[in-house]
């Protein structure tokens, strides 16, 4: 299911990526929308995999009781979302450079800020499992509504 969700994703990548270069400057927030979008379901695929490992760890006795091996089995498993999630990040933020100017600057602020933060803690696996936890479902709501609110303005 993982290998379909990704191809669907990249595919629509690459839609976008066609948009972009057929429609011109006019569609970028809308080319930015569509993939910081399709990124955040494979952050959050992730996100939830490294939280279910984790859990697994500490309270189910798995992976020999080492945080460390979970999550990096937790990454691994998730090897091709990781590898769409970078090449997506470096796109996302060239885009975001080419519209951080225009009429939806501030909504397209929040939205990286929240996406920074979001994928750093995805990339970046640190904390307690509590901490971790607590900072994922904060993290997802805080881009899912960054998400929404540049959504509502660019249309």
């Amino acid at each position: 299911m993982k290998k379909i969700v990704s191809l669907a994703l990249v595919l629509s990548t690459l839609l976008c990526a066609f948009t972009l270069t057929s429609c011109g400057s006019n569609k970028k927030e809308e080319v930015f929308y569509n993939l910081v979008d399709e990124t955040k379901e494979l952050l959050d695929i992730v996100a939830d995999d490294i939280y279910s490992y984790w859990y697994d760890c500490i309270y189910e006795d798995k992976y020999l009781d080492n945080i460390s091996y979970a999550v990096a089995c937790a990454k691994s498993d998730n090897e091709e979302n990781i590898n769409t999630i970078e090449e997506n990040t470096t796109k996302i933020k060239d885009l975001y450079k080419e519209i951080k100017d225009g009429k939806l600057r501030s909504e397209a602020k929040a939205v990286m800020q929240a996406y920074n933060d979001y994928y750093t803690l995805i990339v970046e696996v640190s904390g307690s499992f509590n901490s971790y936890s607590a900072s994922k479902e904060t993290y997802k709501k805080e881009l899912a509504s960054a998400i929404d609110d540049f959504y509502f303005e660019l249309n």
